[in-house]
């Protein structure tokens, strides 16, 4: 029996910010790692929680912090990042 505790990778793109001109942005979990490449991806935000995505990439139009979540559905290890979207809009 070979034992498969191989933890996935969450990974996430640097820190981003709503501003006039990009008022949605794309965070991109598609560099996130599983060792089996049999991913399932969970996302939420800390004021909303769960958004329903299942996709490695969210757009997102306000500021927030958002997770992922990502499940290695070969062994069922968990991993998980989160990244703050700022605003800088000025009126």
């Amino acid at each position: 029996v070979i034992q498969d505790i191989t933890k996935p990778k969450a990974k996430l793109d640097l820190p981003l910010t709503l501003n006039c001109k990009d008022t949605l942005i794309q965070i991109n979990g598609g560099n996130s790692t599983t060792n089996s490449g049999s991913t399932k991806y969970s996302w939420s935000s800390l004021k909303n929680g769960s958004i329903g995505s299942s996709n490695s990439s969210i757009n997102v139009n306000s500021p927030d912090t958002y997770s992922l979540q990502i499940v290695d559905l070969k062994n069922g290890c968990i991993d998980s990042s989160s990244i703050t979207v700022n605003q800088n809009i000025k009126k």
